[in-house]
């Protein structure tokens, strides 16, 4: 077989078009018609980007297949700085064999072993936010005043936090948003790390950890760098043991050497998922269903069908359009070869769209025959708070459901944000008729 080297790979030149983010429809349309495997270079000469929907489900198993070379990386804060120093305590940035046992103590607390705390703090947060939203009456954001109120509140309350340290830690992961850019001005990149920085020394100074274990900023990944309520918790019930209390008991029931030991510079780098990106999944699920009369109609006569409903939205406008993995050997991969430290863009947006796959893929339709989604990526390295995004966006849209007579969208342009990973709603104008 002769192997195609990836230099020789056509550019996705549609994701560099200025319509990209209002609808990536065209440009996924574009990657299936071109014969193989699905795939391209990425027109910002930032490695390469997975299209196909079989061949992500392979290569996100592939054994050579882990974190993102940063200091390859073009857009973003790279190698260097609190930002990298940070997200180095995250799994997502680490590789063996720190990886697996930090995966599992990120995951255990969010795992569906815990629903019964969980579903009732989200369901309490959800119900303060809409009673808050219907005492005010008019006009409401069903972003920015109910999905980023519910996950904020929860977060930080999972954390072990004070409600005041809600605002805090919102504003940080919007200001670590931009370096998810596929392009970054240097003053989004020095933001970002005096955000990352803040970030860091709040969690760790509120549960007296301050400074880093020994060995140094980079434990997993590349060798290089891999309103106030008086101290009360936010939210309502309580979710039992914070997340800190369960991450730490996990890496203590564990003789692993060489591994992160801080669990809150660990929670502070996982907290721009915790926030902004579930937050971006839920608004993402909401609009989808609002946006579509019919589908809405289909659940408010059988609200049972919410959870295909979230899936379904997660399949089609999954707030992340991908993120980057990294090659750590060389990958012959169905004809192409994938040379070490090359990075690799796994689009799970167009994965989600492949019409080899789904059957009218551009279609939103909540009775759809269960496919395998890639809305959260796959393998070893499937985001770990995927169950907890589940509950949040699903809680918060039964809510609506079970409490609301009708709403209203005042939306006809959504703003989906720029070009880059994250393709999530910034607002959804909206107004509420109660029960």
């Amino acid at each position: 077989m002769t192997v195609q080297v990836a230099q020789d790979l056509p550019t996705l030149s549609e994701l560099a078009d200025e319509r990209f983010a209002r609808d990536p429809g065209f440009a996924y349309r574009a990657a299936h018609a071109q014969p193989g495997p699905g795939l391209f270079q990425m027109p910002t000469g930032d490695g390469l980007i997975a299209t196909a929907h079989r061949t992500l489900a392979d290569l996100m198993h592939h054994p050579a297949l882990g974190a993102q070379h940063r200091r390859k990386r073009r857009s973003g804060a790279g190698a260097k700085g609190a930002l990298a120093r940070m997200d180095s305590y995250s799994p997502f940035f680490m590789n063996e064999p720190a990886h697996t046992p930090i995966a599992i103590a990120t995951y255990r607390p969010m795992s569906p072993a815990r629903n019964h705390p969980l579903i009732e703090t989200i369901t309490h947060a959800a119900e303060k936010a809409l009673d808050d939203m219907l005492d005010r009456g008019g006009v409401v954001d069903l972003r920015r005043d109910y999905v980023q109120v519910i996950v904020r509140n929860f977060w930080v309350r999972f954390l072990g936090l004070p409600a005041e340290a809600a605002p805090l830690l919102e504003k940080c992961s919007a200001d670590i948003l931009p370096m998810l850019k596929f392009e970054n001005t240097p003053g989004e990149v020095e933001t970002a790390n005096r955000a990352a920085q803040t970030m860091r020394d709040y969690v760790e100074v509120h549960h007296g950890t301050v400074g880093d274990p020994p060995g140094g900023d980079s434990p997993g990944g590349e060798s290089s760098g891999g309103d106030s309520t008086g101290g009360e918790s936010a939210g309502g019930d309580s979710t039992g043991e914070t997340f800190l209390d369960h991450f730490e008991s996990v890496l203590a029931d564990g003789d692993w050497k060489d591994l992160p030991r801080n669990a809150a510079t660990t929670a502070a780098a996982i907290t721009f998922d915790g926030i902004d990106s579930a937050a971006g999944g839920a608004a993402n699920v909401i609009y989808t269903c609002l946006s579509h009369p019919d589908q809405w109609a289909l659940l408010v006569e059988n609200p049972r069908l919410v959870h295909d409903a979230w899936r379904e939205a997660i399949r089609l406008e999954p707030p992340f359009f991908g993120l980057h993995r990294g090659a750590y050997k060389d990958i012959d991969y169905d004809g192409v070869r994938i040379d070490a430290g090359t990075n690799l863009l796994m689009a799970w947006g167009a994965a989600n769209r492949d019409p080899r796959v789904f059957e009218n893929p551009h279609v939103f339709d909540i009775r759809r025959q269960k496919r395998r989604t890639l809305g959260f990526g796959g393998g070893p390295r499937i985001c770990k708070g995927r169950h907890l995004a589940m509950l949040e966006g699903e809680i918060a849209l039964r809510v609506l459901l079970e409490r609301l007579a009708s709403i209203e969208l005042l939306v006809d342009e959504p703003d989906w944000g720029g070009p880059g990973m994250v393709r999530a709603i910034r607002s959804i104008p909206a107004r509420l008729s109660p029960k």
